[in-house]
């Protein structure tokens, strides 16, 4: 039979000699939106276009076997980074460990004790999705997550380059730009726009706002169009490399 386990920052616990008493059991993340009072009517309106999850706490009974010693497993259950359970290997969680661990004797030579991870909404996919390469018109790309994604976007070309995605369109006009680079990278989760070694910031060069770049994310589930390999007198745009950055609850 073979024990639960759990990976923490690319470290099997089986590796350590750890295992779990169990399995957590799986929940979702709490759910929370803005709402609004309405005078003359009773109860709260929720807003649409505000919800958002908020982090979760996860706690995991620790097994250490015989002969293992605490100090490396103390020393390795610390920090923050990726987390990886057992019964869901194929998905990652951004977690920070929360609180003190400690392991103490029990029977046999074993070692038990708790550590809890306070665990940010939403789950990658691991190994990472890979990068979704665009050279031409209407590429359809589908989000087969059920959270929102916030794609990076990778712009290749030169002068006024166009990020085409569902129809439409926005410009990162670099004409006017010293020492112009070849391309623009837009993270829709950090809200950045900047050259392709994110060392230098375009953001005047846009006209993207906060609002605008959230345009770009991809809803849940669905289905949009990007477009690229298209040119005129004023610029060019070779390809659209985006790292989709699917997520789950």
């Amino acid at each position: 039979m073979q024990l639960p386990w759990f990976i923490w920052n690319g470290r099997d616990s089986r590796s350590m000699n750890v295992t779990l008493e169990r399995f957590p059991d799986r929940s979702g993340a709490a759910l929370y939106a803005e709402e609004v009072t309405v005078p003359g009517r009773s109860g709260t309106l929720r807003l649409a276009g505000t919800e958002r999850c908020g982090c979760s706490l996860l706690t995991l009974r620790l097994l250490v076997l015989p002969g293992a010693a605490a100090g490396p497993v103390l020393a390795w259950l610390r920090g923050s980074g990726e987390l990886i359970l057992g019964t869901e290997p194929d998905r990652v969680c951004f977690a920070r460990v929360t609180g003190e661990v400690r392991l103490r004797p029990v029977a046999d030579g074993w070692l038990a004790g708790a550590v809890s991870f306070r665990v940010q909404p939403g789950r990658g996919q691991t190994p990472p999705e890979g990068v979704i390469t665009v050279t031409q018109a209407a590429v359809p790309v589908h989000n087969p997550g059920d959270l929102t994604a916030r794609p990076v976007y990778r712009l290749y070309g030169s002068g006024r380059m166009w990020l085409r995605i569902a129809g439409s369109g926005l410009c990162v006009d670099l004409r006017e730009a010293e020492d112009a680079p070849g391309g623009a990278v837009i993270d829709t989760d950090a809200m950045t726009v900047t050259d392709p070694d994110g060392t230098r910031s375009l953001a005047e060069f846009t006209g993207l706002t906060g609002s605008g770049i959230a345009g770009l994310w991809i809803p849940p589930h669905a289905t949009v169009t990007v477009d690229a390999g298209f040119s005129d007198a004023e610029g060019e745009t070779e390809r659209v490399e985006i790292t989709p950055r699917w997520r789950w609850v």
